[in-house]
């Protein structure tokens, strides 16, 4: 008897650390999906070149709209570009916040590890993808503090995929 209750607690044990593994991959996959519908859904906003609403109430056609991902909040943020001339505009995020549609935490368990650039920008209305510093992709990983490492990539031509 007192091997079986020997073995049905090791059993236990082992199935009680499955789940919490498999928990923790849990969050992590839907926040990636998360990530991935916040980018689609700045690019569909530059696609449908949706007109942005201040805080006075005022509509504004903007040149686009992107997404911005704060490593030291741990959070990311999906801006529009008011710029009165888009040809000339640097398509970055206003460091005030201006123009903030929208800004989303990561789950607790989560953090940034590390984005190359740090935002993504759609020009309306085709949407021409846009990254700082010539860059030709961008890559956003995230994890636990301890443990697997996810990636979602964004391509030159607006692809976003996950892995």
């Amino acid at each position: 008897m007192l091997v079986t209750m020997s073995v049905l607690t090791v059993l236990g044990g082992i199935l009680i650390l499955y789940s919490r593994a498999g928990e923790s991959t849990t969050v992590l996959l839907r926040e990636l999906a998360k990530i991935s519908s916040d980018i689609n859904r700045a690019k569909n906003l530059a696609l449908t070149t949706t007109t942005f609403v201040d805080q006075e109430g005022n509509k504004i056609n903007p040149c686009g709209y992107g997404v911005y991902f704060d490593l030291l909040q741990n959070q990311y943020t999906i801006f529009a570009d008011l710029a009165s001339d888009c040809a000339t505009s640097s398509h970055l995020r206003d460091p005030e916040g201006n123009a903030d549609v929208e800004t989303i935490s990561l789950s607790k368990p989560l953090e940034l590890k590390s984005t190359e650039p740090d935002q993504v920008f759609f020009l309306a209305p085709d949407p021409t993808v846009i990254f700082p510093d010539a860059a030709t992709e961008m890559e956003i990983r995230l994890g636990p503090a301890n443990g697997a490492i996810m990636s979602v990539k964004v391509t030159k031509t607006g692809q976003v995929s996950t892995y």
